[in-house]
């Protein structure tokens, strides 16, 4: 299944003061990463420990692909599907996708910066969206990626494996708000 591909993502030091931050303690990395994604209009952010993030690299590498609903209102929705490629999950439009899957438009880059995962134990989560989305629906789409990847991931193995017996609508009514 051919893929589609984003600009380099930044690294962490382009982001933050990497050396001030490699100073703190866990608890604190997350308060600074959580208060710095904040007031930011293109980017959410959040953290993970590391083996939570460790499971779910390995279940990304066998299962890169999930469909997501963006909720717009009066019922109405849109679809994009994610591709993990190594420690980067790309969300676009599924409909650009099925046209031309390697020139679909990103609408939402996800990184996973493994900076402080073994001296930390923590990695820090950095999503950069387009116009396309929100805030809001940026930070949904983040929510539901580890929702379905950590804590129902029948359902993006199923969609990956068996994708014949994926009940996109039963999907649709089952997900979370």
């Amino acid at each position: 299944m051919p893929g589609f591909s984003f600009p380099a993502p930044r690294r962490l030091e382009q982001i933050i003061k990497y050396a001030l931050l490699e100073r703190e303690s866990p608890q604190r990395i997350f308060e600074i990463w959580k208060n710095h994604h904040v007031e930011r209009r293109d980017a959410c952010g959040m953290v993970v420990d590391s083996a939570t993030w460790s499971s779910w690299r390995a279940d990304a590498k066998k299962y890169p692909y999930f469909v997501f609903p963006v909720q717009k209102g009066d019922g109405k929705f849109f679809t994009v599907i994610s591709q993990f490629q190594d420690n980067y999950c790309i969300f676009t439009y599924l409909e650009d996708y099925r046209k031309d899957p390697n020139n679909a438009e990103p609408y939402l880059s996800v990184a996973f910066h493994e900076d402080f995962a073994e001296k930390k134990g923590v990695v820090l989560v950095r999503g950069d969206f387009s116009a396309h989305l929100t805030k809001d629906e940026a930070r949904r789409l983040l929510w539901l990626l580890s929702h379905y990847y950590l804590k129902e991931p029948k359902l993006v193995k199923q969609f990956n494996k068996e994708p014949d017996k994926f009940d996109f609508q039963a999907y649709l009514q089952s997900c979370p708000a």
